[in-house]
């Protein structure tokens, strides 16, 4: 069985991007790194690293991707 030794991402399908950007950023504290506007999508992080969480306005409220890092 392979051990799983950090989370990469996440990527969470939304229907109101606004409100989960404005949660994010102000109410969690994370850094919104970069948005996408032509995919509709835009990057959050609490670390060194580029982006932990991906968000994708679809029009319903999902869990869509989760990127684990293995030894």
């Amino acid at each position: 069985m392979v051990e799983i030794t950090e989370l990469g991402y996440i990527g969470i399908s939304v229907s109101d991007a606004e409100a989960w950007k404005a949660y994010a950023t102000e109410v969690v504290g994370f850094e919104l790194v970069e948005e996408d506007g032509e995919t509709d999508r835009f990057y959050l992080r609490m670390d060194e690293m580029h982006h932990r969480i991906v968000v994708i306005t679809v029009g319903v409220d999902d869990d869509t991707v989760v990127h684990l890092i293995h030894a």
